[in-house]
């Protein structure tokens, strides 16, 4: 395919995603996924450098509270996802972007350790009513049309990885702004002074996109639209009637589904026996050791820099290298592959993400750590936006809360050693107060990239069992060929 017809393709669906009826909803969301991000991303970099640095939390300490975080927004998705169904999606961002508000306020003006943990909790709890409850929006916004939406989520990583983008200078540009303690600084320093960090001045740009956030939330409504007035001329009374009546009992929030329907057990047992999660619960599992990675992005990789490369290095611009290759391939590759089933770019997306890490093992130096970025960057590209398509896709109508609830469950069992691993494997061979030859970074990433590599490895494996499973003539679009058919199903 050539770069005149990848652009006509963008363009095409570009202006596809903006006719109405989704143009009304989508700026919002976008704007909402946007400032979310921002604030998750910046403080998610600098979060373990954070309570190492405020707080004097060791690694490993740092990075099991690191892990509990992460977790926690993992497995709160468990519960707020019946919230959602039971309540509708726009009560639920405004119930999230409050929570999570009052949440990083408390962070940033408590010296208490205890205290801290608790906004923890709450900024975790907050945000499973945040970034889950926006997938659902998109997948609303963009009903009945299958192209649509898959380029929609296209998107929908590409604003995401935006807000990345200017995570990593805002980082940088705050750790440059507030001067960093000096030796002297730091004796005198006890764990209940309050400063203006670096850190917290991050906190506080956190603060201001949460704002403007909650105030967004207001504009989305998914309200159930009404027949048009030409077809109530044509209606008689009592159908008026009806029809009136039975818009009386919907909710004003467009809740999928009613309590006794969606809050209920019954719910949990039905879609805990679909075959269709139990295969997509299978591919969570198997890409658990790879989505993980990103986790290393947030707590190992800026300590590891910092120590191995000194203080002035900026990590956060090396970060940024990943957002900005998502941003620049994302659009092509959604456009181009969106005829294509996810699983086949997740199979070979994954291979070159996991392969990437292994630059860091072979070459301990600033440039193979931008390598590294680069190429991770591209596999990500590939496999990352494909699976946030399949989760929502493989969803019921009405259910789509349970859904994503149930299939976060394997990740938050994995993201909880995950942490502790990162602060094991810093304070074991790049302990702070280390540099050069003191810092063995080798090992590091040798065993970060070990634990990589399985996921691409056991997708093969498992590759006849996904494939012939989920994937029939019927399942793929009109435009998938025989030979492509035939390609997903080979082992």
């Amino acid at each position: 395919m050539t770069i005149g017809s990848l652009w006509t393709s963008l363009h095409s669906n570009i202006s596809n995603l903006y006719k109405p009826p989704h143009s009304s909803q989508l700026t919002p969301i976008y704007v909402l996924i946007y400032l979310e991000s921002l604030c998750t991303f910046s403080f998610g970099l600098c979060f373990t450098l954070f309570l190492s640095t405020d707080f004097g939390l060791d690694d490993i300490l740092a990075g099991i509270l690191f892990g509990c975080w992460d977790a926690l927004s993992t497995i709160g998705t468990l519960f707020t996802g019946f919230l959602m169904d039971k309540i509708g999606v726009g009560k639920s961002l405004r119930v999230g972007f409050f929570i999570t508000l009052v949440a990083r306020i408390i962070i940033f003006v408590t010296t208490h350790t205890g205290i801290l943990c608790i906004a923890i909790i709450i900024l975790s709890l907050g945000s499973c009513l945040c970034s889950p409850v926006l997938t659902i929006c998109i997948k609303k916004a963009t009903t009945g049309d299958e192209e649509c939406r898959r380029f929609a989520f296209g998107l929908y990583y590409v604003i995401m990885n935006i807000a990345a983008l200017c995570s990593g200078p805002l980082v940088d540009i705050c750790s440059r702004m507030v001067l960093r303690s000096t030796v002297q600084d730091k004796q005198q320093q006890t764990s209940s002074d309050w400063n203006l960090s670096s850190y917290r001045l991050v906190l506080l740009c956190s603060i201001i996109s949460n704002i403007m956030g909650l105030c967004i939330t207001q504009y989305i409504n998914f309200e159930k639209t009404t027949s048009p007035s030409h077809t109530l001329i044509q209606m008689t009374e009592d159908e008026i009637i009806n029809d009136l009546n039975h818009s009386s009992e919907e909710d004003d929030d467009d809740t999928s589904a009613s309590p006794s329907e969606s809050f209920t057990w019954m719910n949990l047992y039905e879609t805990i026996q679909s075959k269709a999660f139990l295969r997509f619960i299978t591919l969570c599992i198997i890409t658990i050791n790879i989505q993980t990675m990103f986790q290393h992005f947030d707590a190992t990789l800026p300590k590891y820099l910092i120590r191995r490369f000194g203080e002035q290095v900026s990590y956060g611009s090396i970060f940024s290298i990943n957002p900005a290759i998502i941003i620049l391939l994302v659009p092509f590759i959604s456009a181009w592959t969106s005829h294509i089933h996810p699983l086949l770019l997740i199979h070979h997306g994954s291979y070159v993400s996991a392969i990437s890490v292994f630059f860091m093992v072979l070459w301990m130096s600033i440039p193979s750590s931008i390598v590294f970025m680069l190429v991770w960057s591209i596999g990500e590209a590939i496999w990352s936006p494909r699976l946030v398509d399949y989760l929502v896709s493989m969803s019921t109508e009405g259910k789509e809360g349970t859904f994503m609830a149930l299939s976060s469950v394997p990740l938050f069992v994995a993201k909880l050693p995950v942490g502790w691993l990162s602060g094991y494997l810093l304070e074991s061979y790049c302990p702070e107060n280390s540099h050069d030859d003191n810092c063995h970074g080798t090992w590091i990433w040798l065993i970060i990239s070990l634990f990589t590599m399985t996921s691409p490895i056991l997708l093969t494996i498992f590759w006849r069992y996904l494939s012939q499973q989920n994937v029939s003539k019927e399942d793929l679009p009109d435009s998938c060929t025989r030979i492509e058919l035939e390609s997903l199903q080979s082992t």
